[in-house]
């Protein structure tokens, strides 16, 4: 599980791909700030929206069903402190550079459910969005990958 650690408190988060809603009902209930949520999936929603209640994290969480950065919610709230995406490399790729002007300086990007091969490639297309690789960690079989960027 991705560490607010990483980013210390952040006054905005996104994570893309909530699927089940855990990595922003842990930083929502860790921080007590506000995160937007999204995800393309409807039942995923419902579902991230149902178990951020049950966790009493409802009310620092905002979702967005969308496919990518394209709702609304997500772009009204840009330059994000802290971004979460655990999904899949393909979508890692594309997320890329429409994450990239989203990001707030200094913010801290972690891209998880990669596999070990995949590191690589992933971490190539985001440094080329001008962010810094601080971490790869690999534990059962997957690698997440922690970046920062710049304070400009």
């Amino acid at each position: 599980m991705a560490s607010t650690r990483a980013c210390g408190r952040p006054k905005r988060t996104l994570d893309l791909g909530t699927g089940t809603g855990v990595l922003a009902i842990a930083v929502a209930r860790r921080c007590r700030r506000p995160v937007i949520a999204s995800d393309f999936d409807p039942v995923a929603i419902a579902t991230a929206q149902e178990n951020a209640r049950r966790n009493r994290a409802g009310n620092f969480i905002r979702f967005a069903k969308a496919a990518g950065t394209h709702a609304p919610l997500i772009r009204n709230h840009a330059r994000y402190n802290f971004v979460l995406a655990n999904i899949l490399l393909p979508v890692l790729k594309q997320l890329a550079r429409p994450v990239r002007p989203l990001l707030a300086p200094g913010a801290t990007v972690v891209l998880s459910g990669l596999l070990p091969a995949q590191a690589n490639a992933a971490a190539n297309i985001w440094r080329a969005q001008g962010l810094t690789l601080k971490s790869r960690r690999n534990l059962d079989g997957w690698t997440t990958l922690t970046f920062r960027r710049g304070r400009y």
